[in-house]
This record gives C-alpha cells, structure tokens and sequence, in this order.
C-alpha cells in the first residue's frame, strides 16, 4: 500500500494524514488543486470517511495523503466576502523542512493525481442522461490537471444520497451581520430524490457531510431572515443554478464553453439555469441570495 504516493513525502505527512482522517478531521482534507473540482474531493472524501472501518484501497489511500498535503501547505488571505487560496513552495518547505524544489514536484505531482481521480471518480458515478456529458469528449487539461464541466459534475454528485452542510454568511455592503447553518438530508423517492433541513442534534455528530459554504449580501428592503431567504429556494436549485452560472473549467480553459452537441436539449437546460441564476440571486454578479463560494469536506460535529 502506499506506493502511488512520491517516495519524496516525507512520511511524517502520511502519518499524520492517516491519523486526521481516522479520528474524521475532515477539513484538514481541503486540497488546493487549481481547477474547478473542490466539490468532487469533498463528495468523495466523505464517501471514503463514511466506511473508515474498511482498509483504503492504494488509489484511495493516496488521494487521502495528497489532500491533506495540499490543504496542508496552502495559505489563505481574506480578500472581500472570501478568501484568496494559494500555494508557495516556499511557504511549503519552510513548514516540512525540505526544499521548495522537492514541495514543487510534490505539489506538481498530488494536483495531477487528484485532478486525474476526482474525474474518474464523477464518470463511474455517473449514469443515464448526465453520463455523456462527463465523458473524456468533454475533458479539458490544464498544467496536467484534468477537469470536466462543472454544471454536470454538480447534476451527478447530487443524485447520490448525500448530508450537505450549508453555511451562509450575510453581509450588508461589507459589514457582516452572522451567519446560518443549515444542514439537508437527501431522501430518495423512486427515481427522483430531494433535500429537507434537519434540526441540528438528529443527526449523529461523526457523520460525515459536504459542506457548502458561500455569502448572500442583505438588501435594505428585504425584511426576511437569511434562514427564510435561503430556504426559499430549494437546495438543488440553489446548487444548480450557481453550477450553471459559474465557469465550467480553469486556467486557460476558464473562458471555454462545453463543448455540446449541435440541438443538444441538455444545453438550452444549462442556458436557462444561467440567465435565472442572476434573477434569483444565485451567483457571483447578483449573490443576494446566495453564492457558492466553497465546498469541502466535514463532520456534522464540527457545526453543532
């Protein structure tokens, strides 16, 4: 086992993640990449946590290390309603002890493999009308990463049966006014499945969940509470329509359409969920309501 990682890790770093992740500390697992998948890492992170009691498989086992090498050597700055992400070699080989050289073919390396996985992972998910669109025909590759359309990795994660966490911060221009928590169990009825809010305490405090964390700006006219803004628009559309909005790949893709098929109905969907995104408020131009900003990985304990 363990022999995808870089022999160049130091091993203190797959110790320690093996340890983090047993005890569940799931957001010392929120990798920098550098595409436009944190919410595959955080979905599959979650899978993995959920069977903590079966052995990692040498794919899963490395995936594992890896995030929590990236989340472990980024920084964050505040910057607006969110925070600049980045990683410096430099920064990375003061607190490992090892050259910046050596953290650079690490980093290098652990963003490519988990591009590479996160993929994979969506495409075996995947099934019937979204399958298509999550193929290799709709891969893009940037600096070795690889990444697919945003909008249909979003579709696929969600017909799982998932705990979604979200956390919502109000602002009133920039003062922040707090914050709600939300936590949604997804119910599954026959082929179609739903969210509801459950109260905190119900559910089990090692149970893992993504979380979906993001800001929603306060208008001056609108007298409703963010609980009853939020929850005014149904999770899925919430999610959909800030995936639909958003770019569907990174760097020197970022600006790069998908790539459909001439008269493909799935892209008049898409278009639609884009032009209402900014009506209701569900995207970075117009986040009244709210804009996703995060997605990543934790525990219903960490928010109780």
């Amino acid at each position: 086992m363990g022999s995808i990682i870089s022999p160049k890790m130091p091993p203190q770093v797959i110790t320690d993640a093996l340890a983090a992740f047993t005890q569940l500390e799931l957001q010392k697992f929120d990798p920098l990449v550098g595409e436009n998948a944190c919410q595959i890492r955080a979905a599959k992170l979650c899978e993995l946590a959920q069977r903590i009691e079966n052995p990692l498989s040498e794919e899963d086992h490395a995936f594992v290390v890896y995030s929590y090498f990236l989340t472990l050597i980024k920084q964050q700055i505040p910057h607006g309603y969110t925070c600049i992400e980045r990683i410096e070699d430099k920064y990375g080989a003061t607190l490992l002890g090892i050259s910046s050289s050596q953290v650079s073919l690490l980093r290098k390396g652990a963003q490519k493999f988990l591009s590479q996985q996160s993929v994979r992972y969506v495409q075996n998910k995947a099934n019937g009308k979204l399958s298509p669109f999550v193929k290799d025909e709709f891969l893009k590759i940037d600096a070795g990463r690889e990444m697919i359309p945003c909008f249909f990795t979003m579709k696929v994660l969600l017909k799982k049966q998932r705990v979604i966490i979200l956390k919502a911060i109000e602002y009133k221009e920039t003062e922040r006014l707090g914050e709600e928590i939300l936590i949604y169990q997804q119910n599954q009825m026959g082929k179609a499945s739903s969210f509801q809010i459950i109260e905190k305490g119900i559910l089990p405090d090692t149970l893992p969940a993504m979380v979906i964390e993001g800001y929603s700006l306060k208008e001056p006219a609108d007298e409703r509470s963010l609980r009853e803004k939020i929850s005014a628009v149904s999770l899925k559309l919430l999610v959909f329509l800030n995936a639909a909005a958003h770019h569907q790949y990174a760097g020197e893709h970022k600006s790069t359409p998908i790539p459909f098929p001439e008269g493909d109905p799935q892209k008049k969907k898409m278009g639609e969920l884009a032009q209402l995104a900014p009506q209701l408020g569900c995207c970075l131009e117009n986040p009244i309501t709210f804009c996703i900003d995060h997605i990543y990985p934790a525990k219903i304990g960490d928010f109780s």
